[in-house]
């Protein structure tokens, strides 16, 4: 897994010091109940928004987005404490902002989620997160 990320973060111009790892769900408002595994990356330099197969004999990651920590603009915990939402510029001209929508196991994971992001964003100076 290691190697896979990163594979997947030099090729995106970051570095590949693994900060924080979460297995968590990706949930969206407007599609109520669906749950979509995903796993939170963090790197020094980047948040990655990735799809894991761990079944197999080889581990499988897909990177699905990606955000620079400087393009992280809000993270925030809904009214449910499991959900951890992510303001992110946008990557288009058309869009404002992109969020990415997370549900974890437990109030402790979201709250260690929401404060690893943070401590990242900060060190790369991103202090209004």
């Amino acid at each position: 897994l290691v190697e896979r990320v990163m594979h997947a973060t030099l090729s995106l111009g970051g570095d590949h010091d693994i900060v924080h790892y979460q297995m968590s769900y990706q949930v969206w408002r407007k599609r109520p109940g669906v749950r979509v595994p995903r796993t939170i990356i963090l790197t020094q330099s980047l948040l990655m928004l990735c799809s894991e197969e761990l079944n197999k004999k080889d581990i499988h990651l897909d990177v699905i987005d990606t955000a620079a920590l400087e393009d992280v603009q809000k993270i925030y915990m809904d009214d449910n404490p499991l959900y951890v939402t992510f303001v992110l510029k946008s990557n288009t001209l058309f869009a404002k902002t992109r969020k990415w929508r997370m549900c974890t196991d437990s109030r402790a994971t979201s709250t260690r989620l929401q404060e690893e992001c943070r401590r990242a964003c900060a060190d790369k100076g991103n202090v209004g997160v």
